[in-house]
């Protein structure tokens, strides 16, 4: 399976440490698991932000920080933490908010702390992670969403101008066919996105779902 991100900031890799996931939908139990893979430990802070989506396609970020800490909806515990080669750290979210109608899309920053790096590799480059947390809010689905061929070969335009954020499979596999032909695709409230699928001249079924889980939900199908 591929996968194809929405947004933003693609990760920074690393040799120090690595996380479970990307994206994840939210669920009874929200965390990342942060693994060890170097020879030393590493010392990582946890930032958060909120990406807000608006109408036409525009949006903004709001980091939370010592400014508005009284105001943060979301807490990670712990956001300090030391990870060695071979261990896990579980970092859980908590959510400080009562629900919400709007889904909401929040990013946690995994940060190398040099400065407490008490190994000082002055010639160590660290890079961190960013993923990402949405939250299903309880408003009804608004809107519609679409996906057309592009003007070139191979390119899709995908189209979510609803409230909700959008779960998107591509499944353009042949009879007998089962790895590398699925592509999941997953996209902000009122956003146009235009990705790449070569299904060697296979149609596309191109499956909508808002929600994970028991609280998936189907809302359209439609084969290219």
């Amino acid at each position: 399976m591929k996968t194809l991100y929405f947004l933003l900031l693609l990760p920074f890799f690393s040799n120090a440490f690595n996380i479970d996931s990307m994206i994840k939908i939210s669920d009874k139990d929200d965390f990342f698991l942060v693994s060890g893979n170097n020879k030393g430990r590493e010392y990582v802070n946890v930032t958060l932000s909120e990406l807000v989506s608006d109408k036409n396609n525009r949006y903004y970020e709001i980091a939370y920080d010592a400014s508005n800490v009284t105001s943060w909806p979301l807490s990670a515990e712990p956001s300090e933490i030391i990870v060695s080669s071979g261990e896990q750290v579980r970092v859980r979210i908590n959510k400080n908010y009562k629900s919400s109608g709007n889904d909401r899309i929040f990013g946690v920053m995994f940060n190398p702390d040099t400065l407490n790096d008490k190994n000082n590799n002055r010639y160590n480059i660290p890079f961190g992670y960013k993923a990402w947390l949405v939250i299903p809010g309880t408003d009804p689905l608004h809107g519609v969403t679409d996906v057309n061929k592009g003007a070139k070969r191979n390119i899709y335009v995908v189209k979510n101008d609803t409230n909700k954020v959008m779960v998107i499979w591509a499944d353009y596999c042949v009879k007998g066919e089962t790895k590398g032909c699925i592509s999941q695709l997953i996209t902000r409230p009122y956003s146009e996105k235009k990705i790449e699928i070569n299904s060697n001249g296979s149609p596309v079924e191109f499956s909508f779902y808002t929600g994970a889980g028991n609280d998936k939900k189907l809302i359209k199908r439609k084969i290219l």
